[in-house]
């Protein structure tokens, strides 16, 4: 992939457990429960309800019975479920009465969609499991086979499968806090064999969450995978035999998902003006770029797409306004300021943090780095500065000594030494040169309140559980629980608001300071100054007070088990081999979405220039590497897929394009309802063989065809086996793109991942000028052979014909189960041409008549046809 250079409280996790076949084998895992949750600041829970919950059958007219088009069921007379309103037109209202043995169901005669969303206002008044149906058949028998989700006060709630009359649970889930006697919004959607339950109180609008807390923005509750059953069927209302009583069940409805409309619109194609007729290129433009004079006139009369760093945005839309700039984004993985940006605004949601992630079951290896991957023991910003802000003091910058064995002075009277990370933290350790001496103390202090601008403005003394380091009289640890009123606040040194601990001197002078070689934070992942450690487990179980930290005593427990992971947020997954703190997202978590939508909406605000943006890392594919993780992982691609079509449809009239390299079969799916993709380093002419070209070519025809009008695609080449400036390399690269191009939705672009910040000199081939035409069908085999330099492979030359050139291209030799040839020149082999040509040479120049050709492996020509 393309790399580029560069509230706490709410921590928690899935509370469901999976595929339990009896109630008697369930493990009830614990729910995470936030100390300031939204739904008790509105005190919806407990909420009493006054006079009857019920009335029966009015003696003045029909008013109770069975809604036209449905039918009941009851295993004995003494239960039953029926309608307060079977005649209305805008919502039935239900009544469910009965002993403790009686069971119950309703249900609509006409057999719905088998994708298909049903919802009802259940009133949580009792422990009576009431709730509804998919999928339903033979519901009026003793051996009903249906998909069902039921509810009762607590919240508890429950999805099951019932096949041929015996039912098991899929998965389970319990509100925090408290919640009866008040109608609750209770949803089964089935798509395919992914079932997803939504509870939202009518009253607050709140949605409970995955972790059983209550959110502002809408969430999936429970979301699991099953294919039990998938024909379509009934859908309706079911009662349990568990307890004697009555339950009010209002506005029963469903909707068919089969035909719900795409999240965007698919003809919705952005246009993109083309300056070469035949062939569209598309350039990277990273921090390092230089765009010279030979790239501007690349610019302004060859390139028709740019992905560049903000900072040449203006430059760039100067030169070519009308040339598009993408702009980079990543959305598979957060890091860096994204992930910053992510926990500053699920904080300020009442959105855990954690539900945008993957997190191990298990201790998981981990090894890798990239450019953008810092140690987690580093903490983000370190500086010395003024105790009183509100001075505009000095502040110096300590962050890299912090960890690499410089000498800091921490400071004397009036100064602070702040140190921030990104999320909250309960340790920091000091390696100390030079101890304090004669009367200098500092105290501990965290930000509990910040102004409009983010900045600090009140703190509190910190509370140690432990200090080794005897007031920085000597190396140690210093070691605290954190507070729950700690606030994400902005100070000197970076714009984006972290947890911040500082320092504050109290008395002595700096000459009198401690002298410190390194500041550091918790090396959870055992990274150890390496690239490589262990993902430590997070013990649910022992954190009973759900705060996703656990102090002393807990800690203490959940080791004993195992499990090391002192914060909820250590446990999350790495994505694969790009090193720590960058974490896989999880992109079923609807807060994360809506996230990724403000994001990049504010992106594009703050860089006008830009038409859009690029999307790195999103082919599709799972990127959990196999590891075992908490979250249900099915449905990644459709989830991924869906989150970029959606942030597509909200940028608009912007748009976007997505880095699908890695995975052609996924990418494609990801591409159906998005404008495009890049396809990096696809194209290797001097190191494909001929299967391997024919995949590329498979990928490609089936992206270009996946939809109506085809999606843009940028195909990257990779000069391995040669040069970027050397013209046979340029003219294979150049012969490969033609051979599969699309004049009008295809880009080519020349070693763009390779060297992404080097000159567009170093990107070209003016082999390019040539005018070769249209293409005049698809490209075919030519001829086929014994490699001569390896008889036991077989060589393929394949042909395209345009308007004014027949385009050829031979990759390297291969068998199966034998190998790959070499591009050596004793590869070679002649080929009889149908007429007389002038081969193109990679400066645009033409070369002399013939009628033959000679090509190695790995070797490319574009033959100007001379009657034209």
């Amino acid at each position: 992939m393309i790399h580029r250079d560069k509230k706490f409280p709410n921590q928690g996790q899935n509370r469901i457990f999976l595929n339990c076949e009896s109630l008697e084998s369930r493990e009830v895992l614990s729910s995470t429960v936030p100390i300031a949750s939204p739904m008790e600041s509105v005190s919806v829970a407990p909420v009493e309800i006054s006079g009857p919950l019920i009335s029966g059958p009015s003696s003045s007219g029909p008013t109770n019975g069975t809604p036209s088009g449905w039918s009941t069921w009851s295993n004995s007379g003494l239960g039953s479920i029926y309608s307060t309103n079977p005649e209305s037109s805008s919502g039935l209202n239900f009544v469910s009465t009965g002993i403790s043995s009686s069971a119950a169901r309703a249900w609509i005669k006409t057999t719905t969609s088998a994708d298909v969303a049903v919802s009802a206002q259940i009133n949580v008044n009792s422990l009576i499991p009431v709730g509804i149906i998919v999928r339903g058949s033979n519901l009026n028998t003793n051996t009903p086979t249906y998909y069902s989700a039921t509810m009762t006060r607590g919240l508890d709630i429950e999805i099951q499968k019932t096949l041929d009359g015996v039912t098991s649970t899929l998965a389970i889930l319990h509100s925090k806090p408290y919640i009866t006697s008040t109608f609750i919004t209770l949803g089964l959607s089935v798509q395919g064999d992914q079932l997803s339950v939504s509870i939202q109180s009518p009253t607050t609008q709140l949605w409970l969450d995955h972790s059983g807390s209550w959110q502002s923005t809408q969430q999936t509750a429970i979301q699991v995978n099953d294919n039990s059953i998938t024909t379509a069927g009934e859908v309706g209302l079911l009662r349990q035999n568990l307890y004697a009583g009555s339950v009010l069940i209002n506005q029963f409805s469903e909707q068919n998902l089969t035909s719900s409309p795409s999240t965007t619109n698919n003809n919705l194609q952005p246009n993109i003006p083309q300056k070469i007729p035949y062939i569209r290129i598309a350039q990277l433009a990273y921090g390092s770029t230089p765009l010279d004079s030979a790239s501007q006139q690349l610019l302004r009369s060859k390139v028709d797409l740019v992905i560049p760093n903000t900072s040449l945005l203006n430059q760039i839309s100067s030169i070519s306004p009308t040339t598009p700039s993408l702009i980079y984004v990543n959305f598979s993985n957060l890091y860096g300021s994204l992930l910053a940006s992510w926990v500053q605004y699920a904080t300020s949601h009442g959105i855990d943090p954690e539900s945008a992630f993957y997190h191990v079951s298990k201790p998981t290896a981990w090894t890798g780095s990239s450019p953008s991957s810092i140690p987690v023991s580093w903490f983000w910003n370190v500086q010395l500065g003024p105790s009183n802000l509100s001075t505009n003091g000095r502040f110096t910058y300590l962050s890299e000594a912090a960890h690499n064995g410089t000498k800091s002075v921490i400071g004397g009277i009036n100064q602070s030494l702040y140190i921030g990370y990104v999320e909250p933290f309960a340790q920091i350790n000091f390696q100390i040169q030079t101890p304090a001496s004669g009367n200098w103390q500092g105290v501990l202090e965290y930000a509990t309140k910040v102004n409009s601008s983010g900045q600090p403005t009140d703190w509190s003394t910190l509370t140690t559980v432990s200090d080794s380091t005897s007031n920085f009289r000597k190396n140690g640890s210093i070691q605290f629980n954190p507070p729950a009123n700690w606030q994400m606040s902005t100070i000197s040194g970076s714009t984006s608001p972290l947890y911040y601990i500082r320092l504050r001197t109290t008395q002595g002078s700096s000459a009198n300071a401690p002298v410190v070689t390194s500041i550091l934070a918790s090396d959870y992942a055992g990274a150890n100054g390496k690239s490589q450690g262990t993902i430590p487990v997070y013990d649910y179980a022992a954190d009973t007070n759900h705060t996703g930290y656990l102090n002393n005593t807990q800690y203490a427990q959940a080791v004993a088990a195992g499990q090391t992971a002192r914060f909820a947020y250590q446990s999350r997954l790495f994505y694969p081999y790009y090193g720590q703190m960058r974490f896989v997202v999880n992109p079923a978590s609807q807060g994360y979405q809506q996230w990724a939508i403000q994001y990049a909406k504010q992106l594009l605000q703050q860089n006008p220039k830009a038409a859009g943006l690029f999307v790195d890392n999103s082919a599709g594919n799972l990127p959990t590497n196999g590891a075992s993780v908490v979250e249900s992982v099915a449905n990644y691609t459709s989830n991924y897929a869906n989150l970029l079509a959606k942030i597509n449809q909200a940028i608009a009239p912007n748009w976007l394009i997505a880095n699908t390299a890695g995975s052609y079969t996924t990418g494609n799916q990801v591409v159906k309802n998005i404008p495009g993709s890049f396809q990096e380093f696809a194209l290797r002419p001097l190191s494909a063989s001929w299967a391997q070209f024919l995949d590329t070519a498979s990928f490609v025809a089936q992206q270009q065809s996946s939809r109506t009008p085809a999606p843009y695609l940028v195909l990257d080449s990779l000069p391995t086996g040669g040069s970027p400036t050397d013209s046979r390399t340029q003219l294979a690269t150049l012969a490969y793109y033609y051979l599969l191009g699309n004049p009008k939705t295809t880009f080519l672009m020349f070693y763009g991942g390779y060297s992404p910040s080097t000159s567009w000199t170093q990107h070209w081939s003016n082999a390019v000028n040539y005018n070769v035409g249209q293409p005049q069908g698809n490209y075919t085999l030519l001829t086929t052979g014994k490699d001569p330099a390896n008889t036991k492979l077989t060589y393929n030359v394949y042909e395209r014909n345009y308007t004014n050139a027949l385009v050829l291209y031979k990759p390297l030799s291969y068998q199966l189960g034998v190998g790959t040839g070499t591009t050596a020149n004793n590869t070679a082999t002649t080929i009889k041409l149908d007429g007389w040509y002038r081969p193109v040479n990679a400066d645009g120049t033409l070369g002399a008549q013939t009628n033959t050709i000679s090509l190695r492996n790995g070797e490319g020509a574009i033959l100007a046809k001379v009657n034209n």
